[in-house]
């Protein structure tokens, strides 16, 4: 995955989920994250969704989705820093940034 992992402008898919707010909200993986690429295609989503509405579904999207990794014998660590550093610095709702949430999980 290298820094483009966007296609040819970064700003491009974030704008569009900020835009069509339903597309954003309907944008969902088939797969479980049950392995590495399969966590890393579900943060990558959750990093472009950028909290959604509420930093606190996000939150506990976030988590379920790390305690599903774990018990599939995943260690969620590495990927979400991979993920967290093209996440967004941005501070929404006053509970830190996707990049900040990201790298919380990263620790926990």
């Amino acid at each position: 995955m290298g820094a483009n992992w966007l296609g040819r402008d970064d700003r491009l898919w974030p704008a569009l989920f900020v835009q069509y707010k339903a597309f954003a909200w309907a944008a969902s993986l088939r797969s479980s994250p049950t392995d590495e690429e399969n966590l890393r295609r579900h943060l990558l989503l959750f990093s472009l969704k950028d909290q959604g509405r509420d930093s606190r579904d996000a939150l506990l999207c976030l988590q379920d989705l790390c305690r599903e990794a774990r018990s599939a014998g995943v260690n969620p660590g590495p990927v979400l820093r991979e993920v967290a550093e093209l996440s967004s610095h941005r501070n929404k709702y006053g509970m830190g940034s996707t990049r900040e949430m990201l790298l919380r999980a990263s620790q926990a």
